[in-house]
């Protein structure tokens, strides 16, 4: 088995332990190379577990294409992110890039005097990214995932969260 399979196989078996096959990614995607979170104290291995503090700098994200393949990597990216958070990578054509207009509710104010200042988890539910990808015709190219565990901080954030989105639902926002 070539190295560029064992890669491979190594990804895809730790994505089906963890269910990222099936919960986010329906099958197992024909991967191109290596996906790299860095984050500025901590390179994250793939299904890693840590602590939260490490993620909250932005981290960059790194992409290597296999020898074999015939991907060509763009420019390091910046992502947010603070559970189990998964990082697909998806090669897009003129036709299939991401619009701001695909997400919709993420850019939604309910009214002029009600602007959206701050996040509400009824932004993020229900998002599928398999259903997405596959409508814009995006194969997943390179994938990773982490787990984050919990602290203090997390709880007052998740909380303070959960209590702006019922309240934005009893206000009709």
């Amino acid at each position: 088995m070539s190295t560029e399979a064992t890669q491979t196989q190594s990804i895809i078996s730790l994505l089906e332990k963890d269910k990222i096959i099936p919960d986010v990614l329906p099958f197992a995607p024909a991967l191109q190379g290596q996906l790299d979170i860095v984050y500025p104290t901590h390179v994250i291995s793939v299904g890693e577990t840590v602590e939260r503090v490490i993620t909250k700098d932005l981290p960059v994200v790194r992409f290597t294409p296999f020898p074999n393949s015939s991907f060509q990597a763009g420019p390091e990216t910046k992502y947010t992110i603070a559970h189990r958070y998964a990082f697909l990578l998806a090669r897009e054509s003129a036709t299939s890039a991401p619009q701001a207009s695909d997400f919709p509710s993420a850019q939604l104010t309910h009214a002029p005097s009600f602007p959206k200042t701050s996040e509400n988890l009824a932004d993020r539910a229900g998002f599928n990214a398999h259903e997405y990808l596959e409508k814009k015709q995006m194969p997943v190219v390179g994938v990773s995932y982490i787990f984050v565990g919990p602290d203090v901080e997390s709880l007052i954030d998740n909380v303070g969260v959960m209590g702006r989105t019922v309240v934005d639902k009893v206000m009709g926002r």
